[in-house]
């Protein structure tokens, strides 16, 4: 099961590619939250 994990960092790094392209972070607050949500859950999934 390689996918799962593989999907997670892309996850990260979008996130992170997002904030540094976006000034200020204007349009990032809703993404990021929902991102956030999926990677948690992403996470419970795996970890459980």
């Amino acid at each position: 099961m390689l996918i799962l994990p593989l999907f997670d960092a892309c996850i990260h790094l979008s996130v992170i590619v997002l904030a540094l392209v976006l000034p200020d972070g204007a349009a990032l607050p809703v993404d990021v939250e929902l991102v956030g949500h999926l990677v948690h859950y992403q996470h419970a999934s795996t970890t459980s």
